[in-house]
């Protein structure tokens, strides 16, 4: 089993373990930590790993925070790494029936 790519969020792919994505806040500095411990458990168990970065997770048919605040213009500002848990649950089952 050949090393898998790495996805990223903005869509870039990563190959090979020379290819990295760039890094220089607290975001970049994680997600390079998260990939290096993925791919060092695919080296060690040769196994498939999935890595899900969830940001700031929300449910957007209710209109709510993850702390219940109304989102909208009218609520809480707009924030950078919102997700809704309904597009989240999706990602999980495809990427556990993706083969």
């Amino acid at each position: 089993m050949s090393e898998p790519a790495w996805r990223s969020t903005c869509g870039a792919s990563f190959s090979t373990r020379n290819a990295r994505p760039p890094e220089g806040d607290l975001c970049g500095v994680c997600k390079r930590l998260q990939e290096e411990m993925r791919r060092q458990f695919h080296e060690a168990h040769r196994m498939r790993t999935i890595v899900l970065r969830a940001g700031y997770i929300v449910d957007s048919r209710l209109g709510i925070g993850r702390f219940r605040e109304p989102l909208g213009p009218d609520g809480a500002l707009w924030r950078l790494g919102r997700v809704c848990r309904y597009d989240l649950a999706d990602a999980c089952l495809l990427a556990a029936h993706d083969r």
